[in-house]
């Protein structure tokens, strides 16, 4: 949904404007608690745990999600920028997707 409602944005001509800011905020906060939802809930599901288990797994989360945040700001897009110059779009394309699987590979390793 907020891909669909970025792409609505731009489509009317509304991004950047103050209150789409806004909107887009609201809707990755809302996308972020919601796998944070989903976390504990697979987690109660698996078995009887307490609450220290649930704990640790949301710290696990947070960190997980604090470190391709940085990644994805500060890391990724340098890396990326210098491989333009030297690779053409479609490489670029897969070398992204296979971050993204990369990504969800250590998702997995880490039980999420």
């Amino acid at each position: 949904s907020t891909v669909v409602i970025q792409k609505c944005f731009d489509e009317q001509g509304l991004s950047g404007q103050k209150f789409t800011n806004l909107v887009m905020g609201s809707l990755v906060m809302e996308d972020i608690f919601g796998i944070l939802i989903i976390v504990i809930l697979s987690t109660l599901s698996v078995s009887s745990v307490s609450g220290g288990e649930i704990a640790v797994q949301l710290l696990m989360m947070a960190s997980y999600l604090i470190i391709w945040l940085v990644l994805g700001i500060y890391i990724l897009p340098t890396f990326l920028n210098k491989a333009k110059s030297h690779f053409d779009n479609e490489l670029l394309t897969v070398a992204s997707l296979g971050l993204c699987f990369l990504m969800a590979l250590f998702a997995s390793k880490l039980g999420f």
